[in-house]
């Protein structure tokens, strides 16, 4: 039986008067929201920075491509155009390349250079495409003596499944390009690019060298970081409004 003025009540106060948002909350929200907006526009501008950078780079390489360096520069760039004269001493195969989406082989001549002012022995160019059903075997006659003008590619580094070095068919096939690895193979130093040949060669397909502007790629994440900062502004503002009503 319930003793009189011994009651309990199990009533229980709110934490919060106010029906809102706690001061502390509030604080928190505010600097979170500060601090991605601020991350969205440091990242947005950073991007817009590249994509300035991308078209300068594109100006520059469009130049490159167009005037005729008469002598292998000592240290290429990207898409340069040169013009090499020298002896063919080798040859070799860089796979799963494509033409008109077929399936081949691009073929790789090692040229002897005839110039002393570049401290290399040899240059790889590209001559073109030819279909896989040729094998390893050069589509048409490999010319002794190789006069062209070409675009110069810094390769990079690609894909492999497994060591070139226990590949019984490298290097006359390869995978990517590797100088450093075939100067070793072949006790040889090579130029630090490859020559794409503009000049063409008997029936082989010439490889496509294409100068591409990254300017649009990095203006568009630009656009998605700025607009991204909007969005946590806007998250905000209707997170107070809501704050506000429920008060």
């Amino acid at each position: 039986m319930e003793q009189p003025g011994c009651r309990i009540s199990t009533h229980r106060e709110p934490d919060d008067l106010s029906g809102g948002m706690r001061p502390f909350s509030k604080m928190a929200l505010l600097l979170f929201t500060l601090s991605a907006v601020c991350l969205c526009v440091v990242l947005s501008f950073w991007q817009w920075q590249r994509a300035a950078a991308a078209d300068q780079r594109y100006m520059s390489q469009q130049r490159y491509s167009q005037v005729v360096q008469q002598q292998l520069p000592v240290d290429p760039q990207l898409f340069q155009r040169v013009k090499i004269d020298g002896l063919v001493k080798n040859h070799y195969f860089l796979d799963n390349r494509t033409s008109d989406h077929k399936a081949g082989r691009e073929l790789l001549l090692e040229v002897m250079v005839n110039s002393s002012d570049i401290p290399y022995d040899r240059v790889l160019v590209n001559i073109g495409w030819q279909p896989r059903s040729e094998g390893l075997n050069p589509q048409f006659p490999l010319p002794k003596m190789l006069t062209i003008e070409g675009i110069t590619q810094i390769p990079g580094t690609g894909f492999q499944l497994q060591d070139p070095l226990l590949d019984p068919s490298w290097p006359k096939l390869m995978q990517h390009v590797d100088l450093s690895l075939l100067a070793s193979k072949q006790h040889q130093r090579y130029y630090p690019a490859l020559i794409y040949s503009v000049t063409p060669i008997s029936g082989w397909v010439l490889s496509r060298v294409k100068i591409e502007n990254k300017f649009q790629m990095h203006i568009g994440y630009s656009v998605q970081w700025a607009l991204l900062g909007l969005v946590f502004i806007i998250l905000f503002v209707r997170t107070r409004k809501a704050d506000k009503n429920e008060s």
